[in-house]
């Protein structure tokens, strides 16, 4: 069955960005994940990835039991934000349950999700 292109709903994959060469479990689920994603949506894939910080102070800890983790910050939560509007993206593919609180601000701002 063909699809329409023009009917095709866009997603965004939200993953921890990788080394060049994944190794381990979770690193190969990612890439799996995105590469199948990617295969299947072709132009209507987008993708966000987010850089993990170091702890390095009291504040990043304290930062991190309230949800900030592995990159997760009020501005890239924005930024994602603003990269869904701008594309009209119906689907989030949140790759880990790291990702949680993204998960919890979309859902606030959009109500379809």
């Amino acid at each position: 069955m063909i699809q329409n292109q023009n009917n095709k709903k866009k997603l965004l994959f939200i993953s921890n960005k990788l080394d060049q060469s994944p190794i381990g479990g979770r690193k190969n689920l990612t890439s799996l994940n995105e590469k199948i994603l990617k295969k299947n949506f072709g132009r209507f894939f987008f993708s966000f990835k987010l850089e993990k910080k170091k702890i390095t102070s009291i504040k990043n800890i304290l930062m991190t039991l309230s949800g900030n983790i592995d990159g997760v910050t009020s501005k890239k939560i924005e930024s994602i934000k603003n990269l869904i509007q701008k594309n009209d993206i119906k689907y989030i593919f949140l790759d880990g349950s790291n990702l949680g609180k993204i998960a919890r601000k979309l859902q606030n701002i959009f109500r379809w999700l």
